[in-house]
């Protein structure tokens, strides 16, 4: 399917309520352009760096629900995706959140080496999302994941 169709067809999230994204990543122009990918899907958030993105991964509650899926840059300054990976599984264990009951992880790098890729399946991410990527690339990923469906 193309960008085109994309707005042809319905979707939905497969509970009822609408999705929720967090595109956290240190460049700004990636940010702004997977919120635009993901804006016909959902309400998109944004984060800078890890920490604030776990912030608000955490935060989530009853008054603002928690994200479906965060797509997290492999590498930041400071703490970096692994990391943030780390401490959201740990965190989410803590809570009685595992599996499916989690935000879904989807990491996105420019890096080509495997071994990062291989690491954050380990931590406990969903997908790989290699830089630069298209916008029917991201719906793949949203569908592989099961957070996509067509109606």
């Amino acid at each position: 399917m193309t960008s085109q169709n994309r707005t042809a067809e319905s979707f939905s999230s497969p509970s009822s309520r609408s999705m929720r994204f967090l595109v956290i990543d240190d460049d700004r122009l990636t940010r702004a352009l997977l919120s635009d990918m993901l804006s016909p899907f959902g309400e998109c958030d944004e984060a800078a760096d890890a920490d604030t993105g776990l912030r608000m991964i955490l935060g989530a509650d009853e008054h603002h629900h928690r994200y479906d899926v965060a797509f997290v840059d492999l590498i930041m300054p400071g703490a970096g995706g692994k990391d943030l990976l780390r401490a959201l599984r740990s965190a989410e264990d803590e809570m009685g959140l595992a599996g499916s009951d989690g935000t879904k992880v989807v990491m996105i790098t420019s890096s080509r080496d495997t071994r990062s890729c291989v690491q954050a399946f380990m931590l406990g991410c969903e997908s790989y999302l290699t830089k630069p990527f298209s916008a029917d690339q991201v719906e793949e990923k949203l569908r592989e994941i099961g957070t996509l469906v067509s109606v």
